[in-house]
């Protein structure tokens, strides 16, 4: 499709303007719940303090336990919009700088959906695209879009209001001069790219987002995610080299990061995790002293510990947390999964007797003959929420190009997304464009699994 016809799929609404939406309520009273993962000094809080009260972190402040913070997000910068845009076009996502661009890795599903977008024939028939039932249907209800008012943010109307008189938060009425507005106001298009591109991404409705800060991660906090939730020590086979650096003190102090029968309150209900490193090493690496066991340590023991402290020197700590992250989600979900076919054969029987709860509750569980742990694996990777690799720091000076790409490589191994962010005080970028990525990833992957769950491909 050619780049003026890709246009005039949005110009039809200058043939018949669709009515305006009501921006000042939210579409849905679901929220959709977002967890930050990843080591200390990931810029989490930052994330979600910029998010909520339009306000970066000057100083370190470790998180110590789950902190949910519930929000009204209503995106003001362009990429972020276009980025909810389900009307937008491969050209036009291309024009806003998000497809081409090396700070993004758009996910697969969702080129999906921007591609059937693209295709569509513009003509009378398409102005319904822009109704409300339309475009509802294809947010899942999560928010509407409003193509009337694209200059909305920067009206008298936004400056006028204070955070007492509106309904949404006071991140998103923020005037001017706050600088939360300068940042991502100095993110919309120039006059030479309006000139040579009309497409102005539309204003979403006020979308009830839930984000989860979470305690920075050390490796050896890792084992937790199902030893707690399950009430059982884990034995090697199923932990693996995660084992190596977790000792009986550690597993035992941890909280609960996950569980496999989906009773945390990071699982099962989560709508997508967002896993944060930082790509400068130093905030990572402050070397301890060794330990008094380190001289009567095993030969094998000492191997682990010299390969961990080379890995720590080398500045890549934060990639491995995060390898190790990913590797405890997915084992989690696998956990989960073959909790919920335990769970449709236990429908056969009378689940609510008592000797037979007894029976399967301390029974091991045996998988079924005819499914392969391959099989469980990926039917985990179908249910599980998407991921966001979101790399911080990006633009400080000792940000390391390596770290960053590493990341870059981890996303294209795991056909995830990936973004660069950078939470720097008063002068942060690609925050928003982070939260929206997760809302338009979930959507879309959401409505596939519909879609497989028809076709007989689902569980």
């Amino acid at each position: 499709m050619s780049l003026s016809t890709s246009k005039h799929t949005h110009n039809r609404s200058k043939q018949k303007i669709p009515m305006e939406k009501n921006l000042l309520r939210s579409t849905s009273e679901r929220p959709l719940r977002f967890a930050l993962l990843g080591p200390p000094k990931s810029s989490k809080s930052s994330i979600v303090s910029i998010i909520s009260s339009g306000k970066s972190i000057g100083n370190y402040y470790p998180t110590v336990q789950n902190s949910p913070t519930l929000i009204q997000f209503q995106p003001k910068s362009v990429k972020a919009r276009a980025l909810l845009d389900v009307n937008a076009t491969l050209d036009e996502l291309e024009d806003v700088n998000v497809i081409g661009n090396k700070e993004f890795k758009i996910t697969q599903r969702v080129l999906d959906a921007v591609s059937e977008a693209t295709t569509v024939i513009p003509s009378e028939s398409t102005i319904p695209l822009l109704s409300s039932a339309s475009i509802l249907s294809r947010t899942l209800n999560y928010y509407d879009l409003d193509y009337t008012r694209p200059d909305y943010f920067e009206t008298d109307l936004m400056t006028s209001l204070s955070p007492i008189s509106s309904p949404i938060a006071s991140y998103s009425i923020g005037s001017h001069s706050d600088p939360f507005i300068k940042g991502v106001m100095s993110d919309k298009l120039s006059d030479e790219d309006s000139n040579c591109s009309q497409y102005r991404p539309p204003v979403t409705t006020p979308i009830l987002v839930e984000l989860i800060d979470t305690p920075g991660v050390q490796r050896n906090d890792l084992i937790p995610f199902l030893e707690k939730g399950l009430d059982s020590k884990l034995a090697k086979d199923v932990l693996r080299n995660l084992i190596n650096e977790a000792d009986a003190s550690s597993r035992s102090r941890v909280k609960p990061l996950l569980t496999g029968s989906g009773m945390s309150e990071l699982n099962a209900a989560m709508d997508g995790y967002l896993l944060c490193y930082s790509c400068i090493p130093e905030t990572a690496n402050e070397a301890a002293p060794p330990s008094y066991d380190d001289a009567i340590a095993s030969s094998s023991d000492k191997n682990n510990h010299s390969k961990y402290h080379s890995e720590t020197q080398d500045g890549y700590e934060p990639i491995e947390i995060v390898k190790a992250l990913y590797t405890a989600i997915i084992e989690a979900w696998k956990q989960y999964t073959n909790y919920q076919i335990g769970w449709e054969e236990g429908k056969e029987f009378d689940v609510y007797s008592l000797n037979y709860s007894f029976k399967h509750l301390w029974k091991k569980r045996n998988l079924p003959e005819n499914i392969s742990g391959q099989m469980i694996t990926n039917k985990a990777l179908e249910m599980m929420p998407p991921v966001l690799i979101a790399v911080t720091h990006v633009d400080h000076e000792l940000a390391s190009p390596i770290l960053i790409e590493k990341g870059r490589q981890l996303a294209k191994e795991w056909n995830c997304g990936f973004i660069e962010v950078s939470c720097e005080f008063e002068n942060w970028r690609n925050v928003e464009e982070t939260v929206a990525f997760l809302i338009r990833d979930r959507i879309e992957d959401i409505k596939r699994k519909k879609r497989n769950k028809v076709k007989g491909f689902g569980i």
